[in-house]
Parts: structure tokens; sequence; C-alpha cells
């Protein structure tokens, strides 16, 4: 019986750590949005411009991009 009680403790401290490796991760992933949200917004600008380049005849952006 007191294998029992310590393998339940033993899985019971690896469910909370598995929590906080989740919630770590659900912190990273959220970051990450984030991140790429604001490297979009930074490189707008510079879309419109390569955009503006292809429409006064110059390359522009290719349909690939």
């Amino acid at each position: 019986m007191e294998r029992h009680r310590e393998l339940a403790a033993t899985l019971a401290a690896s469910a909370r750590q598995m929590a906080d490796v989740a919630e770590h991760i659900r912190l990273v992933a959220d970051q990450h949005a984030e991140l790429v949200a604001k490297l979009q917004a930074a490189m707008e600008p510079y879309a419109r411009y390569v955009d503006w380049l292809g429409a006064m005849g110059g390359t522009g952006r290719s349909d690939a991009d």
C-alpha cells in the first residue's frame, strides 16, 4: 500500500510539472503571436513601397510572396 501512495505522489508531482510546462508554452506562444503581429506591422510600409515601385514599372512583389 505504501508503494501505491508513493506512486500517487510521484504522479501528482509529474502532473503539476506538466501543467507548469504547459503554462510556459502558452506564454511563449502568446509572445510569438505578438511578435509576429509587430513584425508584420513593421514590414507593412516596406511592402507598400515595393508595391508602389511595381506599379511605377519596377519589379514589385511577385505573386509568390
